[in-house]
Protein backbone atom coordinates (compact mmCIF):
# COMPACT_ATOMS: atom_id res chain seq x y z
CA UNK A 1 0.00 0.00 0.00
CA UNK A 2 1.36 3.66 -1.09
CA UNK A 3 1.80 5.94 2.05
CA UNK A 4 -0.95 8.03 2.90
CA UNK A 5 -0.95 11.64 1.51
CA UNK A 6 -1.77 14.31 3.65
CA UNK A 7 -4.08 16.92 2.89
CA UNK A 8 -2.15 19.67 2.08
CA UNK A 9 0.16 17.64 0.46
CA UNK A 10 -3.20 16.65 -2.02
CA UNK A 11 -4.52 20.03 -2.21
CA UNK A 12 -0.64 20.77 -4.17
CA UNK A 13 -1.01 18.51 -6.08
CA UNK A 14 -4.63 19.03 -7.50
CA UNK A 15 -3.51 22.76 -7.55
CA UNK A 16 -0.48 21.82 -9.84
CA UNK A 17 -2.79 19.44 -12.17
CA UNK A 18 -5.66 21.99 -12.43
CA UNK A 19 -2.70 24.63 -13.35
CA UNK A 20 -1.56 22.50 -16.13
CA UNK A 21 -5.42 20.77 -17.10
CA UNK A 22 -3.76 17.60 -17.95
CA UNK A 23 -5.95 14.87 -19.79
CA UNK A 24 -4.04 12.29 -18.28
CA UNK A 25 -5.32 9.66 -20.70
CA UNK A 26 -2.04 10.03 -23.54
CA UNK A 27 1.52 7.93 -22.02
CA UNK A 28 2.82 11.63 -22.84
CA UNK A 29 0.50 13.27 -20.14
CA UNK A 30 1.26 10.06 -17.79
CA UNK A 31 4.45 10.20 -17.33
CA UNK A 32 4.38 14.14 -17.25
CA UNK A 33 2.24 13.89 -13.96
CA UNK A 34 4.74 11.06 -12.85
CA UNK A 35 7.19 13.45 -12.79
CA UNK A 36 5.40 16.28 -11.93
CA UNK A 37 4.56 13.97 -8.73
CA UNK A 38 7.75 12.68 -7.71
CA UNK A 39 9.59 16.77 -7.78
CA UNK A 40 6.75 17.28 -5.36
CA UNK A 41 7.00 14.60 -3.01
CA UNK A 42 10.90 14.62 -3.10
CA UNK A 43 10.78 18.60 -2.04
CA UNK A 44 8.28 16.87 0.75
CA UNK A 45 9.46 14.12 1.84
CA UNK A 46 13.15 14.52 0.99
CA UNK A 47 12.85 11.35 -0.87
CA UNK A 48 12.59 9.55 -4.06
CA UNK A 49 9.42 7.35 -5.00
CA UNK A 50 9.44 4.89 -7.77
CA UNK A 51 7.27 5.49 -10.74
CA UNK A 52 5.13 2.58 -9.68
CA UNK A 53 4.43 4.08 -6.34
CA UNK A 54 3.57 7.33 -7.53
CA UNK A 55 1.02 5.97 -10.21
CA UNK A 56 -0.54 3.95 -7.49
CA UNK A 57 -0.59 7.13 -5.34
CA UNK A 58 -2.59 9.24 -8.29
CA UNK A 59 -5.20 5.77 -8.43
CA UNK A 60 -5.56 6.16 -4.58
CA UNK A 61 -6.50 9.68 -5.07
CA UNK A 62 -8.59 9.43 -7.89
CA UNK A 63 -10.68 6.60 -5.89
CA UNK A 64 -10.94 7.71 -2.52
CA UNK A 65 -10.96 11.82 -2.71
CA UNK A 66 -13.94 12.74 -5.46
CA UNK A 67 -14.59 15.38 -3.29
CA UNK A 68 -11.19 16.71 -4.36
CA UNK A 69 -11.64 16.13 -7.84
CA UNK A 70 -14.93 17.90 -7.92
CA UNK A 71 -13.05 21.21 -6.58
CA UNK A 72 -10.87 20.56 -9.89
CA UNK A 73 -13.79 20.24 -11.71
CA UNK A 74 -14.86 23.51 -10.27
CA UNK A 75 -11.63 25.58 -10.67
CA UNK A 76 -11.57 24.74 -14.38
CA UNK A 77 -15.27 26.04 -14.55
CA UNK A 78 -17.28 23.99 -16.37
CA UNK A 79 -19.04 20.61 -15.51
CA UNK A 80 -17.47 17.14 -15.38
CA UNK A 81 -20.13 16.21 -17.87
CA UNK A 82 -19.07 18.68 -20.15
CA UNK A 83 -15.70 18.30 -19.95
CA UNK A 84 -16.13 14.46 -20.62
CA UNK A 85 -17.96 15.62 -23.80
CA UNK A 86 -15.33 17.82 -24.73
CA UNK A 87 -12.86 15.43 -24.61
CA UNK A 88 -14.56 12.82 -26.64
CA UNK A 89 -14.99 15.02 -29.55
CA UNK A 90 -11.24 16.37 -29.27
CA UNK A 91 -10.33 12.72 -29.27
CA UNK A 92 -12.98 11.74 -32.44
CA UNK A 93 -11.73 14.88 -34.57
CA UNK A 94 -7.99 14.24 -33.14
CA UNK A 95 -8.46 10.23 -34.81
CA UNK A 96 -10.50 12.13 -38.15
CA UNK A 97 -7.08 14.15 -38.24
CA UNK A 98 -5.07 11.63 -38.23
CA UNK A 99 -7.29 9.34 -40.80
CA UNK A 100 -7.14 12.35 -42.78
CA UNK A 101 -3.40 12.57 -42.62
CA UNK A 102 -3.34 8.86 -43.62
CA UNK A 103 -5.34 9.30 -46.46
CA UNK A 104 -3.52 12.21 -47.83
CA UNK A 105 -0.10 10.64 -47.41
CA UNK A 106 -1.68 7.64 -49.17
CA UNK A 107 -2.77 9.64 -52.24
CA UNK A 108 0.56 11.88 -52.29
CA UNK A 109 2.12 8.21 -52.47
CA UNK A 110 -0.14 7.13 -55.14
CA UNK A 111 0.39 10.35 -56.98
CA UNK A 112 4.22 9.70 -56.49
CA UNK A 113 3.37 6.44 -58.34
CA UNK A 114 1.65 7.41 -60.98
CA UNK A 115 4.20 9.94 -61.86
CA UNK A 116 7.23 7.51 -62.13
CA UNK A 117 4.52 5.41 -64.17
CA UNK A 118 3.70 8.41 -66.57
CA UNK A 119 8.00 9.14 -66.81
CA UNK A 120 8.49 5.22 -67.64
CA UNK A 121 6.11 5.78 -70.07
CA UNK A 122 7.13 8.25 -71.61
CA UNK A 123 10.59 7.00 -71.56
CA UNK A 124 9.49 4.08 -73.15
CA UNK A 125 7.85 6.01 -75.75
CA UNK A 126 10.96 8.20 -76.75
CA UNK A 127 12.81 5.12 -76.81
CA UNK A 128 10.34 3.82 -79.31
CA UNK A 129 10.46 6.82 -81.35
CA UNK A 130 11.34 6.83 -84.81
CA UNK A 131 11.96 9.38 -87.21
CA UNK A 132 11.18 8.26 -90.28
CA UNK A 133 14.16 9.18 -92.99
CA UNK A 134 12.94 7.94 -96.47
CA UNK A 135 9.28 6.87 -97.54
CA UNK A 136 7.77 3.98 -99.92
CA UNK A 137 6.18 4.68 -102.80
CA UNK A 138 3.44 2.48 -103.30
CA UNK A 139 2.28 3.61 -107.11
CA UNK A 140 -0.30 1.91 -108.75
CA UNK A 141 -1.68 -1.61 -107.13
CA UNK A 142 -1.87 -3.46 -110.00
CA UNK A 143 -0.66 -6.43 -111.71
CA UNK A 144 2.89 -6.83 -113.00
CA UNK A 145 1.64 -6.57 -116.85
CA UNK A 146 -0.49 -4.00 -116.69
CA UNK A 147 2.65 -1.85 -114.94
CA UNK A 148 4.34 -2.97 -117.26
CA UNK A 149 2.72 -1.97 -119.82
CA UNK A 150 2.22 1.69 -118.15
CA UNK A 151 5.61 2.60 -117.78
CA UNK A 152 6.06 1.62 -121.42
CA UNK A 153 3.34 4.30 -121.97
CA UNK A 154 5.17 6.42 -119.98
CA UNK A 155 8.67 5.90 -121.33
CA UNK A 156 7.03 6.79 -124.79
CA UNK A 157 4.64 9.36 -123.14
CA UNK A 158 8.33 10.94 -121.75
CA UNK A 159 10.29 10.98 -125.11
CA UNK A 160 7.40 12.68 -127.24
CA UNK A 161 6.76 15.19 -124.63
CA UNK A 162 10.90 16.53 -124.20
CA UNK A 163 11.10 16.18 -128.22
CA UNK A 164 8.04 18.61 -129.25
CA UNK A 165 8.26 20.72 -126.57
CA UNK A 166 12.20 21.32 -127.43
CA UNK A 167 11.25 21.75 -130.63
CA UNK A 168 8.90 24.15 -130.34
CA UNK A 169 11.38 25.97 -128.09
CA UNK A 170 13.71 25.90 -131.05
CA UNK A 171 10.97 26.73 -133.61
CA UNK A 172 10.39 29.85 -131.71
CA UNK A 173 14.42 30.68 -130.76
CA UNK A 174 15.44 29.99 -134.70
CA UNK A 175 12.25 31.54 -136.63
CA UNK A 176 11.21 35.12 -137.31
CA UNK A 177 7.88 34.37 -137.98
CA UNK A 178 7.35 33.14 -134.63
CA UNK A 179 8.96 36.22 -132.54
CA UNK A 180 5.64 37.48 -130.85
CA UNK A 181 4.48 37.59 -127.35
CA UNK A 182 2.61 34.32 -127.81
CA UNK A 183 5.13 32.35 -128.60
CA UNK A 184 7.76 34.00 -126.48
CA UNK A 185 5.42 32.66 -123.60
CA UNK A 186 4.63 29.51 -125.29
CA UNK A 187 8.66 28.38 -125.01
CA UNK A 188 8.32 29.35 -121.47
CA UNK A 189 5.26 27.01 -121.17
CA UNK A 190 6.96 24.57 -123.08
CA UNK A 191 10.20 24.74 -120.76
CA UNK A 192 8.22 24.74 -117.65
CA UNK A 193 6.71 21.39 -119.21
CA UNK A 194 9.88 19.34 -119.65
CA UNK A 195 10.85 20.37 -115.95
CA UNK A 196 7.39 18.89 -114.61
CA UNK A 197 7.43 15.90 -116.55
CA UNK A 198 11.17 15.22 -115.73
CA UNK A 199 10.31 15.98 -112.07
CA UNK A 200 7.94 12.88 -111.96
CA UNK A 201 8.63 10.27 -114.79
CA UNK A 202 11.61 9.49 -114.14
CA UNK A 203 11.34 9.06 -110.55
CA UNK A 204 7.96 6.68 -110.97
CA UNK A 205 9.07 4.28 -113.27
CA UNK A 206 11.40 2.46 -110.84
CA UNK A 207 7.97 2.61 -108.51
CA UNK A 208 6.10 0.98 -111.18
CA UNK A 209 8.29 -1.91 -112.22
CA UNK A 210 9.66 -2.87 -108.55
CA UNK A 211 5.61 -2.24 -107.18
CA UNK A 212 7.22 0.06 -104.76
CA UNK A 213 10.60 1.98 -104.83
CA UNK A 214 12.16 3.97 -101.53
CA UNK A 215 12.93 7.46 -101.95
CA UNK A 216 15.27 9.75 -98.83
CA UNK A 217 13.41 12.13 -97.09
CA UNK A 218 15.26 14.92 -99.08
CA UNK A 219 13.98 13.68 -102.44
CA UNK A 220 11.30 13.92 -101.17
CA UNK A 221 11.20 17.24 -100.50
CA UNK A 222 12.49 17.95 -103.39
CA UNK A 223 9.98 16.37 -105.58
CA UNK A 224 7.14 18.12 -104.00
CA UNK A 225 9.13 21.63 -104.41
CA UNK A 226 10.00 21.45 -108.37
CA UNK A 227 6.02 19.96 -108.84
CA UNK A 228 4.68 22.76 -106.44
CA UNK A 229 6.57 25.36 -108.41
CA UNK A 230 6.15 23.78 -112.14
CA UNK A 231 2.21 23.84 -111.49
CA UNK A 232 2.23 27.33 -110.04
CA UNK A 233 4.40 28.91 -113.01
CA UNK A 234 1.78 26.90 -115.34
CA UNK A 235 -1.18 28.54 -113.52
CA UNK A 236 0.88 32.47 -114.24
CA UNK A 237 2.00 31.47 -117.39
CA UNK A 238 -1.65 30.50 -118.53
CA UNK A 239 -2.84 33.89 -117.27
CA UNK A 240 -0.28 35.80 -118.97
CA UNK A 241 -0.42 34.29 -122.39
CA UNK A 242 -4.41 34.74 -121.39
CA UNK A 243 -4.27 38.56 -120.90
CA UNK A 244 -1.94 38.95 -123.88
CA UNK A 245 -5.20 37.14 -125.93
CA UNK A 246 -7.35 39.57 -124.45
CA UNK A 247 -5.23 42.73 -125.51
CA UNK A 248 -4.95 41.44 -129.13
CA UNK A 249 -8.24 40.43 -129.90
CA UNK A 250 -9.76 43.82 -127.87
CA UNK A 251 -7.08 46.19 -128.16
CA UNK A 252 -5.49 45.50 -131.73
CA UNK A 253 -4.27 48.76 -132.71
CA UNK A 254 -2.06 49.69 -129.08
CA UNK A 255 -1.62 45.97 -128.94
CA UNK A 256 2.55 46.41 -130.09
CA UNK A 257 2.61 49.65 -127.78
CA UNK A 258 1.00 47.53 -124.53
CA UNK A 259 2.82 44.29 -125.06
CA UNK A 260 6.30 44.90 -126.06
CA UNK A 261 9.77 42.40 -125.87
CA UNK A 262 10.58 44.01 -122.56
CA UNK A 263 7.31 44.41 -121.10
CA UNK A 264 7.43 40.34 -122.21
CA UNK A 265 10.60 39.46 -120.80
CA UNK A 266 9.50 41.29 -117.05
CA UNK A 267 6.27 39.28 -116.89
CA UNK A 268 8.12 35.73 -117.62
CA UNK A 269 10.69 37.01 -115.05
CA UNK A 270 8.21 37.86 -112.34
CA UNK A 271 6.30 34.51 -113.09
CA UNK A 272 9.44 32.37 -112.78
CA UNK A 273 10.48 34.21 -109.49
CA UNK A 274 6.81 34.06 -107.77
CA UNK A 275 6.25 30.58 -108.84
CA UNK A 276 9.83 29.02 -107.21
CA UNK A 277 10.04 31.67 -104.01
CA UNK A 278 6.03 31.32 -102.74
CA UNK A 279 6.51 27.70 -102.47
CA UNK A 280 9.73 27.65 -100.59
CA UNK A 281 7.05 28.31 -98.02
CA UNK A 282 5.40 25.53 -98.22
CA UNK A 283 8.37 23.51 -98.80
CA UNK A 284 10.19 24.79 -95.84
CA UNK A 285 7.37 24.33 -93.54
CA UNK A 286 6.94 20.67 -94.89
CA UNK A 287 10.20 19.97 -94.18
CA UNK A 288 10.29 21.14 -90.56
CA UNK A 289 7.49 18.22 -89.87
CA UNK A 290 8.42 14.90 -87.95
CA UNK A 291 7.21 12.03 -89.81
CA UNK A 292 7.14 9.03 -87.57
CA UNK A 293 3.76 6.96 -87.87
CA UNK A 294 4.05 5.02 -91.33
CA UNK A 295 6.43 5.47 -94.29
CA UNK A 296 4.10 4.34 -96.76
CA UNK A 297 2.89 6.90 -99.60
CA UNK A 298 0.19 5.18 -101.43
CA UNK A 299 0.92 7.34 -104.33
CA UNK A 300 3.95 7.41 -107.25
CA UNK A 301 4.92 11.05 -106.09
CA UNK A 302 5.35 13.05 -103.21
CA UNK A 303 2.39 15.60 -102.77
CA UNK A 304 1.18 17.37 -100.09
CA UNK A 305 -1.98 15.48 -99.14
CA UNK A 306 -0.41 11.99 -98.54
CA UNK A 307 2.96 13.37 -96.74
CA UNK A 308 0.02 15.41 -94.20
CA UNK A 309 -0.91 12.20 -93.86
CA UNK A 310 1.61 10.47 -92.29
CA UNK A 311 2.92 13.43 -90.40
CA UNK A 312 2.82 12.98 -86.67
CA UNK A 313 3.62 16.96 -86.02
CA UNK A 314 0.69 19.68 -85.83
CA UNK A 315 -0.12 20.59 -89.48
CA UNK A 316 -2.56 23.06 -89.45
CA UNK A 317 0.04 26.07 -90.40
CA UNK A 318 0.78 24.24 -93.44
CA UNK A 319 -2.68 23.37 -94.24
CA UNK A 320 -3.15 27.01 -93.60
CA UNK A 321 -0.62 27.83 -95.43
CA UNK A 322 -1.54 25.90 -98.54
CA UNK A 323 -4.95 27.36 -98.55
CA UNK A 324 -3.71 31.02 -98.16
CA UNK A 325 -1.13 30.71 -101.00
CA UNK A 326 -3.76 29.40 -103.78
CA UNK A 327 -5.75 32.24 -103.70
CA UNK A 328 -3.02 34.62 -105.56
CA UNK A 329 -1.67 31.15 -107.23
CA UNK A 330 -4.45 29.98 -108.41
CA UNK A 331 -7.67 31.47 -107.70
CA UNK A 332 -7.14 35.27 -109.00
CA UNK A 333 -5.24 33.73 -112.02
CA UNK A 334 -8.52 31.51 -112.39
CA UNK A 335 -10.60 34.68 -112.20
CA UNK A 336 -8.73 36.82 -114.90
CA UNK A 337 -8.33 34.11 -117.17
CA UNK A 338 -12.50 33.92 -117.15
CA UNK A 339 -12.57 37.90 -117.20
CA UNK A 340 -9.94 38.30 -120.07
CA UNK A 341 -12.35 35.40 -121.91
CA UNK A 342 -15.80 36.78 -120.88
CA UNK A 343 -14.15 40.24 -122.34
CA UNK A 344 -12.39 38.37 -125.69
CA UNK A 345 -15.97 36.78 -126.62
CA UNK A 346 -17.70 40.01 -126.56
CA UNK A 347 -15.12 41.71 -128.71
CA UNK A 348 -15.63 38.53 -131.01
CA UNK A 349 -19.44 38.68 -130.75
CA UNK A 350 -18.92 42.55 -132.16
CA UNK A 351 -16.90 41.31 -135.43
CA UNK A 352 -20.10 41.35 -138.29
CA UNK A 353 -18.32 39.26 -140.92
CA UNK A 354 -18.25 34.59 -139.66
CA UNK A 355 -14.90 34.18 -141.27
CA UNK A 356 -13.70 37.04 -139.03
CA UNK A 357 -15.30 35.56 -136.01
CA UNK A 358 -13.78 32.13 -136.85
CA UNK A 359 -10.43 33.54 -137.54
CA UNK A 360 -10.61 35.68 -134.23
CA UNK A 361 -11.64 32.93 -132.44
CA UNK A 362 -9.53 30.07 -133.91
CA UNK A 363 -6.16 32.49 -132.17
CA UNK A 364 -7.41 31.94 -129.09
CA UNK A 365 -9.02 28.67 -129.01
CA UNK A 366 -5.55 26.45 -128.56
CA UNK A 367 -5.07 28.16 -125.18
CA UNK A 368 -8.74 27.84 -123.99
CA UNK A 369 -8.24 24.21 -124.70
CA UNK A 370 -5.19 24.15 -122.47
CA UNK A 371 -6.81 26.34 -119.60
CA UNK A 372 -9.87 23.88 -120.15
CA UNK A 373 -7.74 21.00 -119.80
CA UNK A 374 -5.15 22.41 -116.89
CA UNK A 375 -8.29 23.50 -114.64
CA UNK A 376 -10.36 21.05 -115.03
CA UNK A 377 -7.95 18.33 -113.87
CA UNK A 378 -6.75 20.63 -111.08
CA UNK A 379 -10.13 20.96 -109.61
CA UNK A 380 -11.23 17.33 -109.96
CA UNK A 381 -8.08 16.77 -107.80
CA UNK A 382 -8.36 19.25 -105.76
CA UNK A 383 -11.70 20.88 -105.57
CA UNK A 384 -13.35 18.05 -104.42
CA UNK A 385 -13.84 16.89 -101.07
CA UNK A 386 -12.05 13.70 -100.44
CA UNK A 387 -14.98 11.39 -101.01
CA UNK A 388 -15.24 13.00 -104.58
CA UNK A 389 -12.98 10.12 -106.17
CA UNK A 390 -11.82 7.04 -105.33
CA UNK A 391 -7.97 7.24 -104.70
CA UNK A 392 -7.31 4.85 -107.68
CA UNK A 393 -9.15 7.60 -109.46
CA UNK A 394 -7.36 10.39 -108.07
CA UNK A 395 -3.88 8.94 -109.19
CA UNK A 396 -5.00 8.28 -112.76
CA UNK A 397 -6.03 12.31 -112.34
CA UNK A 398 -2.16 13.43 -111.17
CA UNK A 399 -0.95 11.34 -114.04
CA UNK A 400 -3.04 13.25 -116.33
CA UNK A 401 -1.82 16.49 -115.39
CA UNK A 402 2.01 15.65 -114.37
CA UNK A 403 2.29 13.24 -117.59
CA UNK A 404 -0.50 14.45 -119.94
CA UNK A 405 -0.47 17.66 -119.87
CA UNK A 406 3.22 18.04 -120.82
CA UNK A 407 2.92 16.04 -123.77
CA UNK A 408 -0.51 17.52 -125.27
CA UNK A 409 0.41 20.78 -124.74
CA UNK A 410 2.63 21.80 -127.83
CA UNK A 411 0.23 19.32 -129.56
CA UNK A 412 -2.68 21.56 -129.40
CA UNK A 413 -0.45 25.17 -129.36
CA UNK A 414 0.76 23.51 -132.95
CA UNK A 415 -1.82 21.14 -134.30
CA UNK A 416 -4.18 23.79 -135.84
CA UNK A 417 -1.32 26.84 -136.01
CA UNK A 418 0.04 28.01 -139.19
CA UNK A 419 2.89 30.29 -138.21
CA UNK A 420 4.06 26.75 -136.35
CA UNK A 421 3.63 24.82 -139.34
CA UNK A 422 5.12 27.21 -141.49
CA UNK A 423 8.10 27.39 -139.20
CA UNK A 424 8.67 23.86 -139.20
CA UNK A 425 8.69 23.31 -142.62
CA UNK A 426 11.46 25.90 -143.34
CA UNK A 427 13.81 24.35 -140.72
CA UNK A 428 13.18 21.08 -142.00
CA UNK A 429 16.11 21.05 -144.17
CA UNK A 430 18.60 21.92 -141.10
CA UNK A 431 16.86 19.82 -139.23
CA UNK A 432 17.95 16.61 -141.54
CA UNK A 433 14.07 16.16 -143.21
Amino acid sequence: MPPKIPLRMKEMLIEEFTRGQYDLTTPREKRDVVRRVQGILRAEYRRDLTTKQVQMLWSDLKRRDQDLLRRVVAQIGFPLSTYTRLRGQVRRLTKTKRRHEREIRLLKQQMLEMRQHMANVEEEVNNNYTLITDFLLMGFNSSKELRILLSSLLVVAYCVTLFVNILIIVLVIHSQILQSPMYFFLTHLSTNDILLTTNIVPNMLPVLLKDGETIAFSGCITQFYFFGATETLECLLLTVMSYDLYLAICYPLRYPVLINQSFCQKLAMVSWIISYSVILIDTITLSKLEFCRSNIIDHFFCDLAPLLKLSCSDTYIIQLEASLLCIPLVVIPFIIIVTSYVCIILAILKIQSKAGRQKTFSTCSSHLTVVILFYGILIGIYGLPNGGQTLNINKFLSLSYTVLTPLVNPIIYSLRNQDIKKALEKMKPSLGF
